[in-house]
């Protein structure tokens, strides 16, 4: 059964009461810990389906998908149209490139950056691709990226944890740890748990959904395209 925040509530009410502090926010309680919970490893399951990017007309930068959040991975992209080349970097590069227009055809640059906030009265924003070189005109799913999703906030009662079941457990103790935790300084129910023996099987179990990764693939002879990785050579003097 799938577990709801308001099923995440009850949890902290065990530790706080029903009358607690109105200081004390239960759904910044049950943030905090979904976020712990996604960021403390890359789970597998974690893995969404590949997402379309849209490029935008004179945008230097390509909007993530609503789920990666503050705290998703990028695991990789591809154009869409394999003519197209797509590599990342490093922010500092490509707004190196932006300043001396650096010559780019067929081939684009991307690196995750975190914009400015538009107010001090909002929070950041979650991470986006800045791109080069500028897309001159808009090309929608133009590119398709790989990545672990982040933790969505639970915005209603009903709103449930995008958490296989198995990790209920998991997300339960952390809540009440951070339940605990909001009321002073005691980080020693979080460390517990991280030194736990069921988190380490947990561990175990997530990375035993796929033993067989396929054959090795990387390094110089491979390219910038994925599809040959396979190769069959000689060096000189050797039968």
């Amino acid at each position: 059964m799938a577990l709801a925040r308001i099923d995440l509530e009850d949890q902290i009410e065990r530790v706080w009461g029903e009358d607690y502090d109105p200081r004390l926010s239960a759904l910044k309680v049950i943030a905090d810990a979904g976020k712990y919970l996604f960021g403390m490893h890359s789970w597998n399951w974690r893995s969404r389906p590949e997402a379309s990017l849209n490029l935008v007309n004179n945008q230097p930068y390509v909007e993530l998908p609503s789920d990666f959040g503050l705290n998703g991975e990028l695991i990789s992209l591809v154009m869409s149209d394999l003519t197209l080349g797509v590599e990342l970097t490093t922010a500092d590069q490509i707004s190196y490139w932006h300043q001396v227009d650096f010559p780019a055809t067929n081939f684009y640059y991307a690196a995750p950056e975190y914009p400015p906030q538009s107010s001090t009265a909002t929070g950041p924003s979650q991470p986006r691709m800045f791109w080069y070189p500028t897309p001159a005109s808009s090309d929608a799913g133009a590119v398709k990226a790989i990545y672990l999703s982040g933790w969505v906030d639970l915005t209603t009662d009903a709103s449930v944890a995008n958490i296989p079941e198995t990790f209920d457990f998991l997300l339960r103790r952390l809540v009440r740890a951070f339940a605990i935790q909001e009321m002073g300084d005691d980080d020693s129910q979080i460390e517990l748990i991280e030194k736990s023996q069921f988190l380490d099987r947990l561990k175990r179990s997530d990375a035993q959904n796929q033993w067989n990764v396929g054959s090795v693939i990387g390094g110089h002879l491979t390219g910038s395209g994925q599809a040959s990785h396979l190769w069959n050579f000689k060096t000189t003097g050797v039968p």
